[in-house]
């Protein structure tokens, strides 16, 4: 182990002189390396073909498979072995989690309405953030990481609509995360999950009647006739009349409002 360790210690002191790493680089390497968090697999000598060899694993692989790197000597090919583990230019596969954060925030926060980036953030905080499933690599998802996740979330009685909304939010981050390169398969597409093992149903919506209405109507121009303004009392009669979603209520302005035909354009 010491003698490894000095020839990684020399590898990486050659990347620090050569200004490819830092010294804070370097020093979180070593001890990684002496934790025993990252393996060094021995390098092997290629006699036909003259040069030194090492097996990148898959477990560390940015394409999620093992490939091999070579240098002319065995320093050279530990330098290029690091390189590629743990300092590898270009693009880095994230943890989904990671990344989930970058596509809320890059294609659902300002894209869709607020209120859908808060039911969609608040899911992935509450469910895939710090989970085992948000701690692993995108590129080493697989279908069958997937069955398991859902599989205990059902197991432990989370409602068809919320198993319904994770799926959505993690299928749509993976075809984004397919598009970028990070993964090679959606690991959702044309996965079925158990829907109908779910325990927990969720609620018939139910329907104000036309007396509801009224009283609803009612309870509101009495308080405003007692001079007890609460402030967002006017836009549940919009929602009550129209049909209008909360989100959609609540983005209204004047400009959508014709006075003359008391319609919304």
């Amino acid at each position: 182990m010491t003698d490894s360790l000095e020839k990684v210690e020399l590898a990486l002191s050659r990347l620090l002189v050569s200004d490819i790493i830092n010294a804070k680089d370097m020093t979180v390497f070593l001890h990684k390396v002496r934790d025993n968090m990252i393996k060094i697999p021995k390098a092997t000598y290629r006699e036909k073909e003259n040069r030194w060899m090492m097996t990148v694993p898959a477990s560390v692989s940015s394409t999620g498979k093992r490939y091999p790197v070579y240098g002319a000597s065995e320093q050279e090919v530990l330098r290029n072995y690091i390189l590629q583990v743990e300092f590898k230019k270009g693009k880095k596969v994230p943890a989904l989690e990671e990344y989930m954060e970058e596509y809320l925030k890059t294609y659902v926060l300002g894209v869709k309405e607020d209120t859908t980036y808060d039911k969609y953030y608040g899911c992935y905080k509450t469910h895939i953030k710090g989970s085992k499933l948000g701690q692993m690599k995108l590129n080493l998802i697989t279908e069958e990481d997937m069955l398991d996740y859902f599989k205990e979330r059902i197991g432990k009685q989370y409602a068809k609509s919320t198993i319904k909304t994770i799926h959505t939010i993690l299928n749509r981050a993976f075809i984004r995360a397919k598009k970028k390169k990070f993964m090679e398969e959606n690991p959702l597409e044309g996965m079925e999950i158990p829907y109908k093992k779910c325990v927990r149903q969720d609620p018939e919506k139910e329907i104000l009647s036309y007396d509801d209405l009224k009283k609803l109507e009612k309870g509101i121009k009495g308080s405003w006739n007692c001079k007890k303004y609460f402030i967002y009392s006017p836009i549940f009669l919009v929602m009550a009349y129209t049909g209008l979603r909360i989100g959609e209520a609540m983005a209204l302005t004047w400009s959508d409002i014709d006075f003359l035909t008391t319609l919304f354009r």
